[in-house]
């Protein structure tokens, strides 16, 4: 298992390299745009179209009171940043399918090898590079805090949280990912399920957000789970939040490990 695990990350190298500098240039850049908007910064967003308030769940009087932090946290709910992490999470989880079409897998059974364990290594280095990944944005938003003249203290232990807020959620993405893929013998059906249910939920809690009377249908989405400004705020991940993309991650994976073990892989 652990050969595999090695691999499924020197396979991973180029892409977490590549989307790790992307990731640290996004956050760090934010702190610079905080400053050039200046004190008035609070005014200028809210005079923005309430779609992308939506969007990056800045609507109501939360975000003001939060200053430099709360607009900081504005990065970590930035399409870059949501769409590169989902983007190598669900690629990563392609990958039993991907053995399967390729006819891999075989190479792999041939040999005393639970099916499980290849699941179990393919979802560790799902959860590595995740780790590699959040920690490159946080690594950004230092640099940028380091490198900017900020008016007022930034917390970077608030933000270790709301990267932890989103491995939960990408833990989630992955778990479903994982599943669709143990269902599949072909890698990109197994992506396009995975892309679609994920885009479906985002979608859902962007309109809930931008609709009111769609407002009963937020927590129906894996996204409302995931609000870096709240958890800038009070300091802490709302354990709801924490139990519902949890269990659902987990939920997922372990269902995943179970069909993968049994499924007849002609």
């Amino acid at each position: 298992m652990l050969l595999v695990l090695i691999k499924t990350l020197r396979g991973h190298r180029l892409a977490l390299l590549l989307m790790g500098l992307g990731l640290v240039g996004l956050q760090t850049l934010i702190p610079a745009t905080y400053t050039s908007f200046g004190p008035d910064v609070s005014e200028y967003l809210k005079q923005v179209p309430r779609a992308f308030q939506a969007l990056l769940k800045t609507q109501g009087d939360l975000f003001p009171l939060l200053g430099a932090e709360g607009y900081i946290a504005i990065g970590y709910r930035h399409p870059i940043y949501v769409v590169v992490i989902a983007a190598f999470t669900i690629a990563s989880t392609s990958a039993l399918a991907r053995e399967i079409e390729r006819g891999t897998i075989f190479l792999l059974l041939a040999r005393p090898f639970p099916r499980y364990h290849l699941v179990l290594a393919k979802g560790g280095g799902l959860l590595l590079g995740l780790i590699i990944l959040l920690g490159a944005g946080l690594a950004g938003t230092a640099l940028g805090v380091a490198l900017a003249d900020m008016d007022q203290p930034v917390r970077l232990s608030r933000f270790l949280l709301v990267s932890s807020n989103a491995l939960l959620l990408f833990l989630a993405i992955g778990g479903y990912g994982f599943l669709f893929s143990a269902l599949s013998r072909d890698g990109s059906r197994a992506i396009a399920l995975t892309t679609g249910l994920t885009v479906a939920f985002f979608f859902l809690d962007f309109v809930s957000e931008l609709w009111e009377p769609l407002d009963f249908m937020r927590p129906w989405s894996i996204f409302h789970y995931y609000d870096p400004i709240s958890v800038i705020q009070s300091g802490s991940i709302p354990w709801n939040h924490g139990l519902v993309l949890g269990g659902v991650a987990l939920a997922c994976y372990l269902t995943a490990i179970a069909v993968f073990q049994r499924r007849d892989i002609p």
